[in-house]
């Protein structure tokens, strides 16, 4: 017996940012997302919601209080989320991220899977401006059919 829920995809995610504006110049001005609605709360938390291209809603959401320090979680410890984010042209993404946010990046690299469903693809690992981890894929090229 089969007791896996098949789930849809995630609609929406929230992300509690320290900068709205740094925060939509990352998402909006370098990954391309969208704003789609600009809304403020009781509590006066600005909250921006940006709709990324494949539809996937990202809330932005304003701290209200300081955040105490944390140690940094690394990818292989729980607790760890990173956002995947397709691009059309990794190494040039990467770039602006580093000169323009100065944010770390990881350098690009083809992936080497023969077979595989990600033989060939690029992608980077980059920071955003609140220090979570994305992973830039870049677009596959589109190949004709042959006929």
């Amino acid at each position: 017996m089969d007791t896996h829920a098949s789930a849809p995809p995630p609609r929406r995610v929230r992300l509690t940012v320290a900068s709205i504006e740094r925060s939509l110049e990352f998402y909006c001005g370098l990954l391309g997302c969208t704003l789609e609605q600009d809304s403020t709360d009781a509590a006066t938390r600005r909250e921006i919601t940006v709709i990324a291209a494949d539809g996937l809603s990202i809330r932005l959401l304003t701290a209200t209080t300081p955040s105490p320090p944390t140690t940094p979680v690394t990818a292989n410890q729980r607790g760890h989320t990173h956002l995947a984010f397709t691009v059309q042209d990794v190494e040039q993404v990467r770039r602006c991220i580093v000169e323009s946010f100065g944010l770390p990046c990881t350098p690009t690299i083809v992936v080497r899977e023969p077979g595989g469903a990600w033989d060939g693809l690029c992608l980077c690992y980059a920071q955003d401006p609140d220090g979570r981890t994305l992973e830039l894929i870049e677009a596959a090229p589109q190949v004709p059919p042959t006929a």
